[in-house]
């Protein structure tokens, strides 16, 4: 079994809607995010984990809500059937300053 993690979001201030690369997961078993962000005390937002099969129509797999000066938050994704994933990371209110997100894979 191979792992592996890399950056999918690097300190990116935020005060729209903001989508990652799409990443190609196909021979993963497993995968998971890790964001952190700080922000203005009024900020909400939603944190969404986007998944597709042809990298060109995206379905919603998990949708977090998120509010606050600052968080963090694991997305896990097991048994991974589909091809890629991005995250969609929406600004409802306020402004995000920093925005840091961590993939960690295992797969063949």
């Amino acid at each position: 079994m191979k792992v592996s993690s890399f950056q999918v979001f690097d300190a990116t201030a935020v005060s729209f809607p903001t989508l990652s690369d799409s990443f190609q997961v196909e021979h993963l078993y497993t995968f998971s995010v890790q964001l952190t962000y700080t922000a203005e005390a009024h900020y909400s937002g939603q944190v969404i984990l986007e998944a597709s099969n042809d990298g060109e129509n995206w379905t919603s797999i998990h949708c977090e809500d998120e509010a606050g000066a600052s968080g963090s938050l694991m997305l896990n994704v097991d048994q991974v059937g589909f091809r890629f994933f991005r995250i969609n990371f929406k600004v409802i209110t306020g402004t995000v300053n920093t925005l840091k997100a961590v993939a960690y894979c295992k797969g063949i």
